[in-house]
């Protein structure tokens, strides 16, 4: 079954907003200390947004290439960025990138190729 790009943008964009909002829902922010799971959840769920709101409206390869990316980035970035200690925070992060990564993979295995004749 092939999902319209449309749907697998916008279900990315619920994840980019969720993982923005997610640090308010768990009570990880406190007004006047931006730490750097906060910091990280704030950014990458922006930059999740922009890029699903541009595939929306023109779906282009290379925003699920990125998708794919931040999906990854996601997933390690607990252990890179050292918020581990977190779990919450932590588990948020890596079920985000999971799928947004297994989204991303969806999408670029429905993108249509060009053939050589």
């Amino acid at each position: 079954m092939k999902l319209p790009t449309s749907v697998l943008s916008r279900f990315t964009t619920i994840l980019g907003i969720w993982l923005f909002f997610s640090p308010l829902v768990f009570g990880l922010y406190t007004p006047g200390e931006m730490t750097t799971v906060v910091w990280h959840s704030f950014f990458m769920g922006a930059v999740l947004v922009a890029i699903s709101f541009a595939a929306l409206y023109h779906h282009h390869l290379w925003e699920d290439v990125i998708h794919l990316m931040i999906g990854f980035w996601l997933v390690v970035s607990p252990f890179v960025l050292g918020f581990t200690a977190e779990k919450i925070a932590m588990m948020n992060h890596i079920l985000v990138g999971v799928f947004i990564g297994i989204d991303a993979i969806v999408a670029i295995l429905q993108t249509p190729r060009l053939r050589k004749a």
